[in-house]
């Protein structure tokens, strides 16, 4: 954790004369910085250390309290979390925690009676201190503060004050009273790359495609074991230090598909001693990993999947921890077609906790990074227009439509993977000279066009599009494979010799869970860059 010492008027302490006998002690502050997470709610502040510039003693009853805020904005305490140990005559007083409550009190050593937390602030009773010789002090560490409320970049300080009995002598600060004691900081990077090509619905046989998460903690010690949260203060009252996690979510994922942490097998499902090594020494750091079950969910009737990485080694000093997770996804099965990608999602949490006093707790958060593309999920469907075709026999018109599945192609790299599938057509008719009046729409289903082969047929010879006599209008084609392409010509062959004859080739259209054919989508405006 990067820590600057702010001390501010030391060179003073050595000029210091002895305060009047009628006055009680002067102190001067510092406090020790450190950079705590925006997701957290009970982070520990730097340490605030009060010492005395001044010989002398303080009276029974007076207090010191220590206010914890960002600017104007007062930050919560975890209460039970102040440590609170003094020196007195080079003696040192053991650190014992505040109580939660004024109905509780702590006593530290023999001089400092009470110690309570209340909102935002920590404050101390005195029976008496003294006599105080120049260099004894007051540290108080481990105050566990909200650092989410005041948000990210937020500085937050602690201010002392003291109160004295009537008719005493105050207590008195030098130079300054206040310091800053943490800066609240984005906790990681998150950089999702997605897997190369993607998952075919229509495809079986364990199909494989590997996606990689990186998490880099943006400062030392952003990602903290129980031992170093336990040093840096203790958890509160009733409540129990715990490791921080991190979690990467898979949502939502269609039935029939896996993910994996892939490790140098390519079969673990834990970050084991095998991950960790095959993943590098930067990340030596990750000691165990668990997958969550998937989870069903009755209403879309498709699973999620998160994954657990719980911090139990502690990080190297000055060295920002990095992991880097590899991801595989399959299907083992065609599987239902389902969203059109499936995104990675990381999050900073804490291990289960038995109350909520347990630290370090974090806030549902998504300041580590949001949502990446992992896996792309193909459905095996080309949507093509086919904007006018007609057969009037009694104006001699027939239209010829060519489908071909290109899924087999020369290609080495990128190729195409073959599929087989049918193509629906599905007519809506216009009124026109032709045809005198629109009827409802027709729906024609081919035959099974393998991969590699193109299906063929005229309107006239597809009874959906003869059997009225007439049809003219316009045709969607869905077709269960990809890469299917299309060539339609207009003749008025059914003559006895043709004498007009025009074609076209088909329109593709976007995939509608990309670019919504609805007035709140695109329409066709993205059409090109499909």
């Amino acid at each position: 954790m990067k820590r600057n010492l702010v001390l501010v008027g030391l060179f003073l302490f050595g000029l210091m004369l002895s305060a009047p006998a009628w006055a009680q002690v002067a102190f001067q502050m510092s406090t020790l910085q450190r950079d705590v997470r925006v997701e957290g709610t009970t982070e520990a502040a730097g340490a605030a250390t009060l010492a005395a510039t001044s010989a002398g003693s303080i009276n029974a009853t007076s207090t010191i309290s220590v206010a914890y805020a960002a600017g104007s904005i007062p930050t919560t305490i975890l209460k039970g979390t102040g440590l609170v140990s003094y020196t007195l005559a080079g003696v040192t007083h053991a650190a014992a925690a505040c109580a939660g409550t004024t109905a509780v009190p702590v006593a530290i050593g023999a001089q400092i009676t009470n110690c309570v937390i209340s909102g935002n602030t920590l404050t101390i009773t005195f029976a008496a201190l003294g006599p105080t010789a120049v260099g004894d002090n007051i540290v108080i560490t481990g105050v566990r503060v909200n650092a989410n409320s005041p948000g990210l970049g937020a500085v937050i300080s602690a201010t002392a004050t003291a109160t004295v009995p009537a008719g005493a002598a105050p207590i008195t600060f030098f130079i300054t009273n206040t310091g800053t004691v943490a800066v609240v900081m984005n906790t990681s990077t998150v950089v999702v790359t997605a897997a190369t090509g993607g998952i075919l619905t229509c495809v079986a046989g364990g199909t494989t495609k590997d996606g990689n998460v990186t998490i880099t903690e943006n400062f030392n010690q952003a990602f903290t074991t129980a031992a170093q949260e336990t040093a840096f203060g203790p958890a509160g009252t009733g409540g129990a230090v715990k490791d921080t996690e991190l979690t990467v979510s898979f949502g939502v994922l269609p039935k029939g598909v896996t993910v994996t942490l892939d490790d140098s097998t390519g079969t673990s499902t834990t970050l084991g001693a095998t991950v960790t090594e095959s993943i590098g020494a930067t990340h030596q750091n990750i000691a165990a990993g668990v997958l969550a079950a998937a989870v069903a969910s009755p209403s879309d009737g498709k699973t999620a999947m998160v994954f657990t990485i719980d911090i139990t080694a502690a990080a190297v000093t000055g060295s920002n921890q990095a992991f880097s997770l590899d991801f595989k996804a399959a299907n083992a099965a065609p599987i239902t077609p389902g969203p059109v990608s499936v995104t990675a999602t990381v999050a900073i949490t804490s291990a289960a906790v038995a109350s909520h006093n347990d630290v370090p707790v974090f806030v549902a958060n998504t300041q580590t990074g949001s949502p990446g593309l992992l896996f792309g999920i193909s459905d095996c469907v080309t949507n093509m227009l086919f904007p006018w075709v007609t057969y009037a026999p009694a104006w001699g018109y027939d239209t010829g439509i060519a489908i071909a599945n290109t899924t087999t192609d020369p290609f080495t790299t990128g190729s195409a993977a073959p599929q087989t599938g049918t193509c629906t057509l599905t007519g809506y008719p216009t009124a026109n000279p032709n045809v005198p009046a629109a009827g409802t729409a027709v729906t024609y289903t081919t035959p099974s066009v393998p991969s590699g082969t193109t299906w063929a047929n005229s309107l006239s010879a597809i009874p959906a599009f003869s059997a009225s006599g007439a049809f003219s209008g316009y045709i969607i084609a869905v077709c269960r494979f990809q890469n299917a392409h299309a060539f339609v010509q207009i003749s008025d062959w059914l003559g006895t010799s043709p004498a007009v004859s025009q074609g076209y080739i088909g329109l593709i259209i976007p995939n509608p869970a990309l670019v919504a054919r609805n007035p709140a989508g695109a329409g066709n405006g993205e059409q090109l860059d499909q």
